[in-house]
């Protein structure tokens, strides 16, 4: 999407155009000190309280342009656009000749999804004026988004014809290239603009494209003139970096992303997602070669961003994506305390903790996290966390708490699949209530019929049940959707095509069993 100044797009953009546009209105004698009084609170921020003297004002005098003007200003600020959208018509209503109510009005158009209408709004501006270039501008993006690339390219010429040729309009014009189809004619086209205008975009821009077709060399070049302009352009450093780390040439590549991440005037959050990114995607010859180089980047990000959420999960993302359970723990339970408020450190330590056997540490985050669920009124959380809590209590071997817990969950979500499944399963592990389990377990697949692990439990209580007969469908479907992957799944089969007097049958799936065995 083409955003050659997008702040038009954002409701407290030009502010102080608008108050000054506003200022030059007459007011009317009766409202005019307490106008001036509310515009005065709304330009302080105190939208609620300027909201209600406009409302008064407008009570006195409907016909007073400036104070719906204003009024709508506040509702924009409250999200509330049908409100806004009321008293701007009005307002242009009572002054067509007041640019900035007509754009604002265009702009909640815009915002609200009704493009078309923006843009008949936007096009009788330029007729009526013809030199305020924001309208172009915001034309041109309202075009794009209506698929009306033809349109948006005559505007572009308007404004080259009337400012000449600029960076932003090389960028959108390349832009709108793309959307016609002609990707292969966006390189020849800046790079014909790259020594006219040396700009760091366009020339980062070029780098991008080099870089998409493996072109290294140039890609560095482009990324190395931009940065000879703007030394801190960080789109450019970026680029330079992924030249590196897609060569694998990484000891350049360490250096110059250290630099990065330390680089405190840069924005942390394009920081943190470019390590995240990095951490999630990351080679694994790089993986492997260079541990001691991470360390230190993730690091480095972690002491330039502190107190970032952000930057301490990715201190934790290396150590799990190195399967170092132990140093994920500390750190993911140290970060918890730091930011109790962030689920995702949660969700590690308790990944680190179960793979570790820790589970009452487990247990005790669920509890948490229940606690929390509840607090917030939060139902699908609270579920989920109770029904984490039953699995674990089966897998500490206290079956009767686990029961309990189960029992609570379908209370609250009677057709909870997962709880329906589990609690079936594990009543025919220990042989009792066999009916109340296929009757739970009849329910979980009635919710999801292809699930295999579900139609295991189904058709493992038929077999309990002597129902055999009825069980060997079940287990031919679950293998159709995956059961042949579960060891599990494939010895309840071949005990029911045993039952059924498919001994030959029952033993080859036995041996793929114990070969799924062997390969743990």
């Amino acid at each position: 999407m083409v955003r050659i100044i997008s702040h038009i797009l954002s409701a407290l953009a030009a502010l102080s155009f608008c108050v000054l546009a506003c200022a030059q209105t007459p007011l009317r004698r009766a409202c005019g000190n307490v106008l001036i009084s509310a515009v005065q609170l709304y330009e302080d921020g105190e939208t609620e309280k300027a909201a209600a003297m406009f409302e008064s004002i407008l009570k006195k005098d409907p016909d007073d342009d400036a104070a719906h003007y204003y009024l709508a200003l506040c509702r924009i600020g409250g999200n509330n656009m049908e409100e806004a959208e009321l008293h701007l018509t009005r307002a242009v209503e009572l002054d067509s000749a007041n640019y900035w109510y007509r754009q604002r009005l265009a702009m909640v158009l815009s915002l609200t999804g009704r493009n078309a209408e923006a843009a008949e709004t936007y096009e009788s501006m330029l007729r009526d004026f013809p030199k305020k270039m924001d309208s172009f501008y915001a034309l041109v993006d309202l075009y794009v988004n209506l698929d009306r690339a033809d349109d948006a390219l005559a505007i572009l010429d308007r404004i080259e014809t009337l400012n000449g040729v600029s960076e932003s309009t090389v960028i959108s014009r390349s832009q709108i290239m793309g959307m016609q189809g002609m990707d292969a004619g966006i390189r020849d086209y800046l790079e014909k603009m790259d020594p006219e205008l040396e700009s760091p975009q366009i020339k980062t821009i070029l780098g991008d494209i080099c870089l998409g077709q493996y072109d290294f060399e140039n890609a560095m070049s482009y990324y190395e003139g931009a940065l000879s302009i703007a030394p801190d352009f960080p789109r450019a450093t970026l680029g330079a970096m992924e030249v590196y780390r897609l060569s694998m040439r990484y000891q350049p590549f360490f250096e110059l992303a250290e630099r990065f991440v330390s680089d405190r005037e840069t924005d942390p959050q394009m920081r943190c997602q470019y390590m995240r990114s990095l951490l999630q995607q990351i080679h694994p010859r790089m993986l492997r070669e260079c541990g001691p180089q991470l360390d230190s980047l993730v690091s480095a990000c972690v002491r330039s961003c502190p107190g970032n959420a952000e930057a301490a999960l990715i201190d934790c993302l290396l150590p799990y994506i190195r399967d170092r359970k132990e140093e994920l723990s500390d750190r993911a339970h140290g970060y918890m305390s730091a930011y109790p408020d962030e689920d995702e450190f949660m969700q590690l330590a308790v990944y680190a903790d179960y793979a570790l056997g820790r589970y009452a540490s487990v247990l005790a985050m669920m509890q948490t996290k229940y606690e929390r669920a509840l607090a917030k009124g939060d139902r699908e959380a609270a579920v989920d966390a109770l029904s984490s809590m039953g699995d674990l209590y089966w897998q500490t071997g206290d079956s009767r708490r686990a029961f309990r817990t189960y029992e609570e969950v379908l209370r609250t979500d009677p057709d909870n699949a997962m709880v329906l499944n589990n609690y079936a399963y594990f009543l025919s592990e220990e042989g009792r209530k066999l009916r109340k389990a296929f009757r739970m377990s009849a329910r979980a697949i009635e919710k999801e019929p292809d699930n295999a692990t579900y139609l295991d439990t189904y058709g493992w209580i038929l077999h309990l049940l002597r129902r055999d007969a009825e069980a060997l469908p079940v287990f031919k479907k679950a293998m159709i959707y995956g059961g042949k992957d579960s060891e599990v799944i494939l010895r309840h089969y071949a005990e029911v095509l045993e039952a059924n007097g498919k001994k030959d049958l029952a033993e080859m799936y036995r041996k793929q069993a114990d070969a799924k065995e062997k390969g743990k």
